[in-house]
């Protein structure tokens, strides 16, 4: 599943944008059948490793839906601790 080229694009441009409040992705990732994928969301899953895709899908789903919100709402905190470890490990 790693080195399957057509699987590993889905993840080009994959939309995991978050709502107008931050408080939830726009569309959750969801699995569909080989060929039918439409939407940037869409995670076009492996003829015979079907499996496999959905649970790639669905674990991306389910930990996007609740850390990316997380992590846009703090990303200006985020940014202010790197900062501040990059300028501690430059004092020392």
């Amino acid at each position: 599943i790693e080195k399957d080229e057509h699987f590993l694009q889905n993840f080009d441009g994959l939309d995991i944008s978050v709502t107008d409040d931050q408080n939830a992705i726009k569309n959750p990732i969801v699995p569909v059948k080989k060929g039918e994928k439409v939407n940037p969301w869409e995670i076009d899953c492996i003829t015979g490793a079907t499996i496999s895709s959905k649970a790639v899908a669905n674990l991306l789903r389910n930990n996007t839906g609740e850390l990316i919100p997380l992590l846009v709402q703090n990303i200006e905190t985020l940014k202010k601790a790197k900062t501040a470890t990059d300028l501690s490990a430059v004092q020392h």
